[in-house]
């Protein structure tokens, strides 16, 4: 299902169950109001015409303002579903467009950066190498910002489409992002997943063992768990985590020392569960481990 489709299912069933409140409470209100009055008229020999007459006026008059509340109400109600479903669809447009620009830019500026440190030796000094290899990784850790925010701004469930991919195409689309890294895949795997997303997931936890745990190797293990199951370790050489492992990927933390917030294993793991997996993280041998379980099967 596309995300517009989607999109446009929800705010039908956000319409059709407003439409159903109003209709559902307004004949009972009607059912009332017609059982009350005739109740009032057949009991009039009983309590005496003018005193049925004081009370059939009363209940009438009740039952107008009621009802008029009721439909007001329900119109109301009505009238807010659709302008908030107005103004979600106005964000998501402001979303899509804000992100395809800020895209387009940072692929500019990643250019150039890429362009300038293709000059001869002689051109640029250490120094300005040594900038250079940290104005690109300052973009690519923008870039990921960005695409994390997407992520958050939108529902999952909307933007996920599953298909059937090799690991080692995912990881090779992301592999430039680091130059001093060494990434390796150790078997052939398949994985049936939303590609974009399940990229965006590596990037995070991989930008995470680079950024926090210094790591200089990045080593993927998959194995298969049973049919239709992949298992992925993710594991680096880095220095690790000294935290609780078991909150990271489940709240927002606080990180003094390299100013992290945790959002990018948190919304990993969010979008992992989507897609019908589970990713943990762990102690490693070395550094730091993710077990990532996916739809998948080794080839």
């Amino acid at each position: 299902m596309s995300k517009n489709s989607a999109s446009h299912s929800r705010s039908k069933y956000r319409l059709g169950f407003a439409v159903g409140w109003l209709v559902f409470v307004t004949s009972m209100v009607v059912w009332w109001w017609l059982f009350g009055l005739s109740e009032i008229e057949s009991s009039a020999s009983l309590m005496g015409q003018e005193v049925a007459a004081v009370k059939y006026r009363m209940l009438l008059w009740e039952g107008v303002i009621f009802l008029a509340a009721i439909v007001i109400g329900g119109l109301a109600f009505l009238y807010f579903v659709y302008k908030d479903d107005e103004r979600h669809q106005q964000l998501r447009n402001f979303f899509s467009i804000f992100t395809h620009d800020i895209k387009t830019s940072i692929a500019r500026l990643r250019l150039q950066a890429d362009l300038l440190r293709e000059e001869p030796a002689d051109k640029l000094s250490e120094k300005s190498r040594k900038l250079l290899f940290r104005l690109a990784s300052d973009i690519n850790r923008l870039d990921l910002q960005l695409e994390n925010a997407l992520f958050i701004s939108q529902n999952p469930k909307d933007i996920l489409l599953p298909e059937k991919f090799l690991l080692s195409q995912a990881l090779e689309r992301i592999r430039p992002d680091w130059e001093n890294l060494e990434l390796k895949v150790e078997r052939k795997a398949l994985v049936y997943a939303d590609q974009r997303a399940f990229t965006s997931c590596l990037r995070n936890l991989i930008q995470n063992s680079v950024l926090h745990g210094h790591a200089e190797l990045v080593v993927l293990k998959p194995q298969s768990i049973k049919p239709g199951v992949l298992e992925i370790i993710i594991e680096d050489n880095g220095k690790g985590f000294s935290g609780d492992y078991s909150q990271l990927g489940s709240a927002v933390l606080s990180d003094s020392e390299t100013s992290g917030n945790g959002i990018g294993l948190y919304l990993s793991r969010t979008i992992i569960e989507k897609m019908g997996g589970n990713l943990v993280f762990e102690k490693g041998d070395a550094g730091f481990r993710s077990r990532l379980r996916i739809p998948g099967d080794l080839v």
